[in-house]
This record gives C-alpha cells, structure tokens and sequence, in this order.
C-alpha cells in the first residue's frame, strides 16, 4: 500500500468512523447481490490505495488544507462505489440509484456538482474537485476494417467500469461484474483485456458451463503458472496474470447446494494457494 503522510492518516480516521463506523443508514442499502460489511471495506482500500499511488504527486504538492480536502475527496469517491457500486436489484433499480444518490449527497461534505447522480463525477484531487465521467469517454472513430460484431463504442457507463476495473488490476485484487444478460458485461471485459499492455499483462479467458469442474477449473488455471522457488508459483511469463472468468453463475449445483468451480476460486482468492489433486499434501501458492 502507497505510504500515506500523517495529513491523511488524520483524515482517513475521521473519515471512516464519519462515512462507515457512524453512519448506520448503509446498512439499510440494497444490493443487486448479498454483499457483507467486511468485503465492502476491503473495496474501499483497495480503490483508496490504487488513487493514492495515481494522485501521489499531486497530493504532495498541495498545502495542508487543500491536501485534507483532497484526502477527504478521495475517500468520498472510494466509499461511494464500495457501497453504492452494487446498488439496485430490485424491481426499478433506477429508483434504488436515485435513493443512493440523495443519501449520499446528504451525508458528504464534500458537495457534488446538482447535475445528475454523484456516479456521474470522478475525484480530480489536484484541483479538489468533481470533473464529469463524460470528458474521460473516448469519442469512437469508424474503422471499416473492423467487424459489426466487434465494434465498441465507449459511454459514460463502459468508462467508469473500465476505470475501476483498472483500479483494481493496479492493486491485484479481483472484481465481480453483476448483471442481466445483455448487459454488456463480457464486452467491456474484453474490450478491457484487449487495450491492455502485452508486455505487462497476460490474460486468459476461463468460460464456465453446467459441466464445468473445479478440477478442469484448476488445470486451466495450472497452465498459465510454472514453478519459481520451492512452493511459489506464478506466471509463465513474468507479467501480471489476469483470469477473466466469464458466465461464473453457470457451473452444476451439487446435492450440497455448492458449485465446486465457484469454491476453487473462493479459496483461491481467500488462501491464494491451490492444492496438488494427486498428491494432496503438496500445496502450491500462487
């Protein structure tokens, strides 16, 4: 994690115990699929951490007072989208959004633009301010090379998503995209993986079916990872390793009421190591 001066510990402090210990209304959100307190924190660090590494030098350059409004900014905006990202599910999911937004434009001091939804706005802490989602959308330029089926033109929505997901890939941790089919999901994550830098990042794509098992789970992840010293495995090619899992809800429930597919990965991300399937007291860390 990015060092952080005694300036923003201070503000950090106050702000979790303002916008998380004290404010019991976030209890009371709804969410498009159960979501527990503790996973709602970690995405907060994460996403605090991963602006604190982008905005470094900006931060260090201002005085102390905008520097505390510049903290305070970013934490706002971190904690908006760890509590308020997974928002909706419900029968109008625009009505869900529309309560998020009034609760948390309520509960902030630092005050968003009247236009439209908080969602709308991103944190630009050099100049402690709210800048538009829109401005960051890449206007699309028409290749006729190009297939129909490939085309991808870039919206608010798709940026900010693309925006977060990087933010996420910045810190190695993993993220959920939730949704109705159609919604464009698999989209973004490939347009995503595409714009990558292969020299920096190698990717692979993981498409889960009602026949899919943990143990074919397991050997596809196996063959993107070699041995590096003693029980430490990582990837092949000294780049950071990214697993795009696509159509996670599919794989078979069993008589238990799992899916084992979906537990692998839960003790993946939880444990970071994974088991020898022939030799089981041989245990591999990723």
């Amino acid at each position: 994690m990015e060092d952080i001066d005694d300036v923003g510990k201070n503000v950090f402090y106050r702000c979790f115990q303002q916008y998380v210990e004290l404010n019991t209304d976030l209890n009371k959100l709804k969410h498009i699929s159960p979501v527990n307190d503790i996973m709602m924190v970690q995405t907060l660090c994460t996403i605090l951490d991963a602006l604190l590494i982008e905005h470094n030098v900006a931060l260090n350059n201002l005085e102390e007072e905008p520097k505390k409004t510049a903290y305070e900014t970013l934490f706002v905006f971190a904690c908006m989208w760890a509590f308020g990202g997974s928002i909706g599910g419900g029968q109008d999911d625009e009505k869900d959004q529309k309560e998020f937004n009034s609760f948390w434009r309520s509960v902030t001091k630092i005050k968003f633009p009247e236009a439209g939804y908080a969602f709308d706005y991103f944190c630009e802490p050099s100049k402690s301010s709210w800048q538009q989602w829109q401005s960051m959308v890449i206007p699309y330029t028409h290749n006729e090379d190009t297939s129909f089926s490939k085309i991808n033109v870039g919206t608010l929505h798709t940026t900010r998503l693309r925006y977060l997901l990087d933010r996420h890939v910045l810190r190695c941790k993993p993220v959920l995209f939730i949704g109705n089919s159609g919604t464009g999901k698999t989209a973004v994550l490939k347009d995503y993986l595409a714009s990558t830098k292969p020299e920096k990042i190698s990717h692979r794509t993981i498409s889960f079916n009602s026949f899919t098992t943990s143990f074919s789970l397991q050997k596809s992840i196996e063959t993107m990872v070699e041995k590096k010293s003693g029980k430490t495995f990582g990837s092949a090619t000294n780049k950071t390793l990214i697993y795009f899992i696509d159509d996670m809800n599919m794989p078979f429930v069993d008589v238990y009421f799992t899916q084992s597919p979906i537990a692998l990965l839960n003790y993946i991300v939880d444990y970071g190591s994974i088991f020898n399937r022939e030799q089981l007291e041989e245990r591999k860390y990723l």
